[in-house]
């Protein structure tokens, strides 16, 4: 199925910042095919900022997972008001299959998980159209697991649109590149390029703690002593890149931000 001329468009990525990186492929080809039409992310605050200042995105619509219902709500009701005619769910989760139905969009083409029934079932009956996701059962097996930008892909081309490149694009502004310029040049005088390390709560969550990530950092410094370390959070991650700052013989010096000026910095 394909609409000749959608208007307004909606695309839901409310997870991680990485897999926003790894969408705007995605967004680009609905540019290039849908040049006059309104096209809008809803993300999270957490992946918001690697889009922030993207020209290919008229606007982004944040939602947090964690905000009381009544606040999750209104947000539903403020998508229904734009009249979408197609919405892209790009991280399959039940969540954004109901926002997806919420949003009122005739067509809704959404990415879901294969081996999860519950996900499946709900996604039968809030999606027009679900694109199976075969990531887990090719883990299992042993298969090729297919590329995040690929299960993208496949969901565009379900809606009719073609595919434009697999270029990734992170926009920086003048503002924070000379920041993020100055706070490496005050921490080390060379021009030796950094390596970024992304710190999230969601490591501590998972069995390791402040101590384990600052060996890893270590580690990866003893395999390329001549680089720069660069370690970056969100605003909701500060006290864990506090603990991790403080620990006694860190064993290296890293600059340090938050993650709004990642990409200028790795660039700089």
């Amino acid at each position: 199925m394909k609409l000749p001329h959608p208007r307004r468009i909606l695309v839901i990525r409310t997870d991680k910042i990485g897999d926003m990186v790894l969408s705007t492929a995605a967004l680009r080809a609905i540019r290039v095919a849908h040049p006059g039409a309104r096209l809008v992310v809803l993300a999270s605050p957490y992946n918001a900022p690697v889009i922030e200042g993207c020209p290919l995105v008229d606007a982004i619509e944040l939602l947090d997972h964690c905000w009381p219902v009544a606040r999750r709500m209104a947000v539903a009701r403020a998508l229904r008001r734009e009249n979408f005619d197609l919405c892209l769910v790009f991280n399959p989760n039940q969540e954004a299959y109901l926002l997806a139905w919420l949003s009122g969009a005739p067509m809704r083409i959404g990415i879901v998980h294969e081996r999860r029934l519950f996900d499946l079932a709900v996604a039968g009956a809030l999606l027009s159209h679900p694109v199976l996701s075969h990531v887990e059962g090719a883990a299992v097996r042993g298969g090729r697991v297919p590329h995040e930008v690929e299960l993208t892909r496949r969901a565009l081309e379900r809606a009719g649109i073609p595919w434009a490149g697999d270029e990734l694009e992170a926009p920086t502004t003048d503002e924070t590149r000379m920041a993020a310029d100055g706070m490496l040049r005050r921490t080390w005088p060379g021009s030796a390029p950094p390596v970024g390390f992304h710190l999230s709560m969601k490591w501590l969550g998972q069995g390791w703690t402040v101590e384990h990530v600052g060996r890893l950092l270590s580690a990866m410094l003893d395999d390329c002593p001549d680089r720069r370390l660069l370690v970056t959070w969100v605003p909701c991650d500060a006290p864990a890149a506090a603990a991790l700052l403080a620990l006694p013989g860190l064993g290296f010096r890293p600059a340090a931000g938050c993650a709004d000026g990642l990409n200028a910095a790795v660039g700089s």
